[in-house]
């Protein structure tokens, strides 16, 4: 009796053993047919009409004339805890203007802008960039870095709306 006990056991390891590889080898297939998953909890929209007004979309009344519209960049999370917008120049790839409401992490697209959204008093800007903020109604903030000059960026903030499109 003993051996039999021994042997289903020896039966249900192997079982479980052959279901684990089977799992791990979908799980593998699935991410070389697929890719990675999308990091964090951000994502790309390719247009400000994609986003969903649940994440606060900031839209700006007033861009200075050498800013292009659309946006270069718009990024919002799944769960409505933010946006942000990417505005460069015609002729510039990266922006030079970002436009935010966040109420956590940074995308990661910030690069070392992120710095800039650090507490007060460890906020660190790249030269030539400068942070602006204010509170919105229901209380996040939102932001505005920029290359721009200080008038025209303190504009740009005041001009803010957000939630729609």
């Amino acid at each position: 009796m003993g051996d039999r006990v021994t042997a289903r056991l020896r039966a249900a390891v192997l079982v479980l053993a052959w279901t684990l590889l089977l799992g791990l080898a979908m799980r593998g297939l699935d991410r070389w047919i697929v890719g990675p998953p999308p990091a964090a909890s951000w994502l790309v929209a390719a247009r400000v009409q994609e986003v969903p007004r649940s994440a606060g979309l900031p839209a700006p009344a007033y861009l200075p004339e050498r800013l292009a519209w659309p946006p270069e960049r718009v990024l919002y999370r799944a769960d409505g805890a933010g946006a942000w917008i990417g505005v460069a120049e015609p002729a510039g790839e990266e922006p030079v203007l970002w436009i935010g409401v966040s109420g956590g992490a940074p995308p990661e697209a910030l690069g070392r802008l992120a710095g800039c959204l650090a507490d007060p008093g460890r906020a660190v800007c790249p030269a030539g960039w400068r942070t602006l903020s204010r509170a919105l109604p229901d209380g996040r903030p939102v932001f505005v870095l920029t290359s721009l000059d200080a008038r025209e960026a303190r504009r740009v903030l005041e001009g803010l709306s957000v939630g729609g499109h």
